[in-house]
């Protein structure tokens, strides 16, 4: 991580607190607690599991290797990576396909290295949620690829969740399967999945075959998805004069259109005292519901490992 720091000194700010970040993470990667039932186990080796930093330490860990040494390799052409998935077209004019796997291995000390898991160089891969395939006239085509094991278990049609969030969660998967498929057949293929999910799960065709049929007619004049995030002093102003109101949901709560009379009378008052206020998000947090109750993450505390493997023997 230090490393890291140093190769981005340019482009760190001035101001962020490096040795108290480091220190911090130097903390947190070697005093690791985590319970199993009645007992407390500290983690001795790799990544303190379950922590809200761990993919993000594992990836810029990684990425000074990548930096320095992997993607200069004259053989590469194309390199991207998310966490510990990686996508690399290769030429194998300018090096042998053994000779980047041993590369891409060969970083860390040697008892902690990481193994990469590699595929044979082919015409058609799946990397994350898109099949990529070079035809036999050099095209590129590309399709949705779903995973076999995958339960794909949506909401239900009682979920106690806003109306709008149905359109909003069937639009938002065909908007992305329109541009991840270049054939018109897989889309339409992938949306015909989605419906026949959402009618296991118990929806009404009549009820949401309206909504089908308008997303499909709506991506159709969409534009591909491309985020273009601002400069940080963009954000930063726009987040400035941002107001987030933060709701537990209930379909008793007030309508779309008193919440947004709120919003207004809010804004107004604001301005008054001289309070500017461009904008005023109201967010819904969903309810508890029986997979929360159900679905423990841990054991109960009074179970006692030790009596029961006795009880065993």
């Amino acid at each position: 991580m230090e490393k890291w720091c140093d190769l981005h000194r340019n482009d760190i700010p001035e101001d962020f607190p490096r040795e108290l970040v480091l220190k911090g993470i130097k903390r947190l990667m070697e005093n690791n607690v985590f319970t199993f039932g009645d007992r407390f186990f500290l983690q001795l080796n790799g990544t303190a599991m379950g922590t809200n930093v761990a993919c993000m330490y594992a990836t810029i860990y990684y990425s000074y290797h990548e930096e320095t040494q992997l993607i200069h390799l004259p053989s590469i052409k194309f390199y991207r990576r998310l966490i510990d998935d990686a996508f690399i077209i290769f030429d194998d004019t300018k090096g042998t396909f053994q000779e980047l796997k041993n590369n891409m291995n060969d970083f860390g000390p040697t008892e902690k290295r990481l193994n990469w898991s590699t595929e044979e160089p082919a015409d058609e891969i799946n990397f994350l949620d898109l099949t990529i395939k070079i035809q036999n006239d050099g095209t590129i085509t590309t399709k949705t690829f779903q995973k076999a094991m995958n339960l794909y278990l949506y909401r239900t049609p009682d979920s106690c969740q806003p109306g709008n969030i149905l359109y909003s969660f069937v639009y938002g998967l065909i908007h992305r399967y329109y541009w991840q498929n270049s054939n018109e057949r897989d889309f339409l293929h992938v949306v015909e999945a989605l419906l026949q999910r959402m009618l296991e799960r118990g929806h009404i065709l009549n009820n949401i075959n309206k909504i089908f049929i308008n997303a499909v007619n709506k991506v159709k004049t969409s534009s591909m998805p491309n985020p273009r995030p601002g400069t940080p002093t963009e954000q930063t102003e726009t987040n400035r004069n941002l107001l987030f109101i933060h709701l537990p949901h209930h379909p008793n709560n007030p309508t779309k259109d008193d919440l947004k009379i709120l919003t207004t009378n809010l804004q107004n008052e604001m301005k008054e005292h001289g309070l500017k206020l461009e904008r005023v998000i109201i967010a819904h947090s969903k309810a508890p519901n029986i997979g929360d109750i159900c679905k423990k993450h841990r054991l109960e505390g009074f179970i006692d490992t030790r009596y029961i493997k006795q009880q065993e023997l």
